[in-house]
């Protein structure tokens, strides 16, 4: 339960920081934007990755 619970919040927080790294890119933020950026594929890997996890153990 928590581990979906972690992988239905982890994308829309995954594409909130890519639209802010956006924002921030926009602005001359490159900082910002790399780090945004950085942590955005930080939540889409962990969705794969859990996302895989559960497939993986619902075929077994």
């Amino acid at each position: 339960m928590l581990v979906m619970l972690f992988l239905l919040f982890s994308i829309p927080i995954g594409i909130f920081t890519a639209w802010f790294a956006w924002q921030a890119f926009k602005v001359g933020k490159r900082g910002a934007a790399w780090g945004m950026s950085g942590l955005s594929l930080v939540c889409f890997a962990s969705a794969a990755v859990l996302l895989t996890w559960i497939y993986a153990l619902s075929l077994s």
